[in-house]
């Protein structure tokens, strides 16, 4: 499915452009519309950041992360564990709440960095 075929509102728009706004510009960063009108951030195939939900219910956004700062950040509110890949270590927090994108930069930026093959990585870094 295209992501051209996918209307998405003007609030999912704005969280999209949001997140692509600090991920867009990293080595083969590509975005994907996925069989549950999520839009997946990818790397190599990889999704690293999952952006979902609806306007009724809310947007959150979902993303890898370490064991280490998965256990960290679900001490805290408004983050959790991400049902069913919280076992992996993605997190998920409200994208339509996130009182700072600064705070989420860095880790959207870990979870791009431990999605990444090592090639980008090393281009990423230097």
């Amino acid at each position: 499915m295209s992501k051209e075929s996918i209307h998405l509102s003007p609030r999912e728009q704005e969280l999209k452009d949001a997140v692509n706004h600090i991920v867009g510009g990293y080595p083969e960063v590509h975005i994907v519309i996925d069989g549950f009108n999520s839009t997946l951030f990818r790397v190599k195939n990889k999704s690293f950041v999952r952006l979902a939900g609806d306007e009724q219910h809310g947007y959150y956004l979902c993303f890898k992360a370490t064991k280490e700062t998965q256990e960290f950040l679900v001490q805290q509110e408004p983050y959790w564990k991400t049902p069913y890949f919280g076992q992996y270590g993605w997190v998920s927090t409200w994208a339509n709440q996130a009182d700072s994108w600064e705070e989420l930069g860095p880790l959207l930026k870990e979870a791009y960095l431990l999605a990444a093959p090592k090639t980008l990585v090393k281009q990423f870094i230097s």
